[in-house]
């Protein structure tokens, strides 16, 4: 993920254009996801058990679930440009505009399903059975 954004980045004039920033989208919430999840899951695994309280509880699951839901999300959109694209359904030109005003739709959307649970609302946030990770309950 870091090796491609990162080579995004390099040949920023060339890859983003919107397919690119749809992309680079799904490559930052997979990182995200991958960089606040593996720490905490993992020192817990070879603990034991949870180390963080129920407040990190909260956030860890929080998190995970933002970005796991993000990154699902995310490749839905880089499978509907594809689509839009290879169908001729794109308006021509392909603005950039387009791609963010999606990204951030799609994120509200993704805080639709995050923020309940963390407000105890709609579900809530616990330890997983196994008692090493936390995740809705």
């Amino acid at each position: 993920n870091m090796s491609l954004l990162t080579l995004h980045y390099k040949l920023r004039d060339k890859l983003m254009d919107p397919t690119g920033v749809l992309l680079c989208n799904f490559l930052m919430a997979n990182l995200c996801m991958s960089l606040l999840q593996f720490p905490f899951s993992a020192s817990s695994s070879f603990a034991g058990g949870w180390l963080y309280g129920d407040f990190g509880c909260q956030l860890y699951a929080a998190v995970g679930f933002l970005f796991g839901i993000g990154v699902i999300f995310s490749l839905g959109l880089v499978i509907l440009d594809g689509y839009i694209v290879i169908f001729g359904l794109a308006p021509q030109p392909r603005l950039l505009s387009y791609s963010l005003i999606l990204i951030v739709c799609t994120w509200l959307l993704v805080l639709v399903f995050v923020v309940p649970p963390l407000l105890d609302i709609f579900g809530r946030y616990g330890l997983e059975p196994s008692g090493t990770s936390c995740t809705i309950d």
